[in-house]
């Protein structure tokens, strides 16, 4: 009898730590909103994809800075390849970040070049550190970002 007593006592014991998890984890996740102030300061960014229509078809590459002002507007510059062909291109836009920490932004490139992106914003395992990750939504384009902050 008394075995069963601890047997019941350790099982309503994890039951408890579970029920406990579970409820905190969702005060966590209901407390996460992100705005356009999410994203301010300078992101590093790197893509890779591909081209698979119009002009110039072929694979794309790049590495930058993207800084953002946190009301919405951000600027940059990359160096990029181009079916492998490198340049350095310079760019400005807009932003809008919703309050579940998705996102889209179009981009124009000092090489003429209108581009739209939808992303999302995860938490990393530092503490106060954010990334991003994006897909370009233009028809044509499979390319996929990825921003880590600056140091």
């Amino acid at each position: 009898m008394e075995k069963i007593k601890r047997v019941a006592m350790c099982g309503l014991l994890v039951f408890a730590v579970f029920l406990w998890l579970l409820l905190s984890a969702g005060e966590i996740n209901a407390q996460v909103s992100c705005s356009d102030t999410t994203l301010s300061g300078c992101f590093g960014i790197t893509w890779t994809g591909d081209r698979i229509d119009g002009g110039n078809p072929g694979p794309r590459a790049g590495v930058g800075q993207i800084t953002f002002n946190g009301q919405g507007s951000l600027s940059g510059s990359v160096t990029k390849s181009s079916n492998g062909v490198i340049s350095q291109v310079t760019g400005t836009g807009t932003y809008t970040v919703n309050p579940n920490c998705t996102g889209s932004v179009t981009i124009t490139d000092s090489d003429g070049e209108i581009r739209d992106f939808n992303f999302v914003i995860v938490e990393t395992f530092i503490v106060g550190a954010i990334e991003v990750f994006a897909i370009q939504t233009d028809t044509g384009r499979v390319i996929t970002l990825d921003l880590k902050r600056c140091l």
